[in-house]
């Protein structure tokens, strides 16, 4: 049988949502049915050695290594791109090359560049669009974005909050070719994380023995206001000093967190930077907070209700697509103050707050095999539209 060839299309493979989800993915298709190549913008992240070896792998430009050579070759790049895009397929053999179906798995670039190829397209989107433009600098103007998008036979979305946040930025893209798909989630991997050890993990439970641990994974960017859960545990450490804050992740705001956490002292809070396994902290703690604005489908959040942790998570697109209907005690408004933060976290220190019904639902919304064989029947229907 002849396997259907499928082209993915993304920035890099630096740690995030869309990445992970990405991984998961890649170690759990269907390798009798599909071969699967992996396009990059640039071949760099922490994440490359989570894809399998029968996926290739390859970089459209240099990584960014300082050398001035390969700093020109990235700046024409982007010029290109943004300017004279139809000049790159003139200008690299990789956009020549035949493919049964190229699919850019995240907004910006790797929509950009998929867009460039020949063929059936499919375009995902993780995130909110209208709260978090990251995606915008991309492109020369909004409507040459929009007008990328109207080139692509479906629009993907991992909830309905992004699909209606897109809507309203793209009116002019065809309704008709979007579709919801939530993430894959591999509960089975992500316990078995959970309980892996290692040294750092080792020292950390050491330093943090006694303390009610409470835990937030993510980039360190403006968008997820880590600032504001530091100045809440600052008072909250005053009234309660048997508490510590872990704080997992790498970003542009880690200095200024650094100075504003005034880490030098002994105030509890823990920067750890980078973690390929954070599930190992997150399952060694009591409580998960996520402050962030923006979040389309919450993985990091996921997780953490499937090591049955309690979480507070700040009420947005991606937490209301979790949480359903379901009354969740957890949840807090988008506005809300240190202060009030600070109190949200001592009534749920104080108060056993019962997932099972939350456990349940979200496992049932997000089921592994489920997902990925939603993934196959969207290619192989696109597929199919086009050749019909």
């Amino acid at each position: 049988m002849t396997k259907v060839r499928v082209r993915i299309v993304m920035q890099n493979l630096k740690f995030g949502g869309a990445e992970k989800t990405l991984c998961t993915f890649l170690q759990n298709f269907n390798r009798e049915k599909f071969e699967i190549e992996l396009i990059l913008h640039t071949k760099e992240g922490s994440l490359l050695k989570e894809i399998p070896t029968d996926v290739k792998v390859r970089g459209v430009v240099p990584v960014d290594d300082g050398s001035l050579i390969h700093k020109i070759r990235r700046s024409f790049f982007f010029k290109l791109l943004k300017k004279f895009p139809r000049m790159l397929i003139k200008t690299n053999s990789i956009f020549s090359e035949k493919c049964d179906l190229t699919v850019a798995y995240m907004e910006g670039i790797s929509t950009e560049l998929a867009s460039l190829f020949e063929g059936p397209k499919i375009a995902w989107i993780h995130t909110d669009m209208a709260k978090n433009p990251w995606a915008d600098k991309f492109y020369s103007s909004i409507d040459k974005e929009e007008q990328t998008y109207t080139q692509f036979n479906r629009v993907v979305f991992v909830s309905a909050g992004s699909k209606e946040s897109f809507i309203n930025k793209f009116s002019k893209v065809n309704q008709l070719k979007e579709v919801i798909l939530h993430n894959p989630i591999d509960e089975v991997d992500v316990t078995r994380k959970s309980k892996e050890k290692s040294i750092d993990v080792t020292e950390w439970l050491k330093v943090t023995n006694d303390t009610y641990r409470i835990i937030t994974v993510g980039r360190l960017d403006p968008i997820k206001r880590i600032d504001l859960l530091i100045k809440s545990f600052i008072k909250l450490k005053k009234i309660q000093p048997n508490v510590s804050l872990t704080i997992i992740g790498d970003g542009s705001e880690l200095k200024k967190l650094k100075k504003l956490a005034n880490i030098y002292l002994d105030n509890g809070i823990y920067f750890t930077g980078f973690k390929s396994n954070p599930q190992a902290y997150v399952g060694n703690s009591e409580l998960f907070v996520s402050t962030s604005l923006v979040e389309s489908y919450p993985t990091a959040i996921i997780e953490a209700i499937l090591l049955k942790k309690a979480v507070i998570a700040t009420n947005n697109i991606g937490v209301r697509e979790v949480f359903g209907n379901y009354e969740y005690a957890g949840v807090v408004t988008e506005n809300i103050t240190s202060d009030e933060l600070t109190q949200f976290i001592r009534r749920v220190e104080k108060d056993s707050i019962n997932l099972n019904t939350t456990i349940n639902r979200i496992s049932l919304s997000f089921r592994l095999k489920v997902i990925i064989n939603q993934y196959e029947k969207l290619f192989l229907n696109v597929i199919g539209e086009q050749n019909g």
